[in-house]
């Protein structure tokens, strides 16, 4: 797979960032609460189009068939939130386009996690929401040092590549 966490000190939450979906961020503020942070007047074909080797397939069907109207997501920053998914609280949140560009920029599928966070607790927190391929997946290219993978500094940050 080629993937890459990016073990930060700064984030305080773990999501999900493709570069097929530019501007998409999926986020787990907490085990139970999923942030979808979409642009303005974003559709649901996002999500299914360039998270579907990601998530969950019954988690993407109910975001889809749950996405909001394109016209409530037209206020910048404001959350609108969709049913939930059993125990798991889901709302979108659009955004205007960033003026500064991210520190490292997403080349490949990236899984941002902060660092200090243990691998169990990230396994519980996200285990029912991502696909159990990709979670094997990042636990061994996190926690593995036999597994390929690079690992770089960046900054205060670590960033591990998975070999291609």
């Amino acid at each position: 797979m080629h993937t890459e966490i990016l073990l930060s000190r700064g984030e305080t939450v773990t999501s999900f960032e493709v570069p097929s979906a530019a501007r998409v961020k999926i986020d787990w503020p907490e085990a139970r609460k999923l942030k979808i942070t979409v642009p303005l007047g974003q559709t649901a074909e996002v999500i299914q189009e360039h998270f579907g080797d990601i998530l969950n397939p019954e988690l993407i069907g109910h975001i889809v068939s749950s996405w909001p109207e394109t016209q409530g997501l037209s206020a910048d920053g404001k959350a609108v939130p969709i049913s939930p998914w059993g125990d798991l609280q889901i709302e979108v949140v659009p955004r205007k386009a960033p003026k500064n560009q991210p520190e490292v920029e997403v080349d490949r599928p990236r899984i941002t996690i902060q660092m200090g966070l243990r691998v169990d607790e990230f396994t519980e927190n996200c285990e029912k929401h991502l696909k159990p391929e990709l979670l094997e997946h990042v636990v061994r290219l996190w926690s593995d040092p036999d597994y390929c993978r690079t690992v770089l500094p960046i900054g205060r940050n670590l960033l591990i590549r998975g070999c291609a």
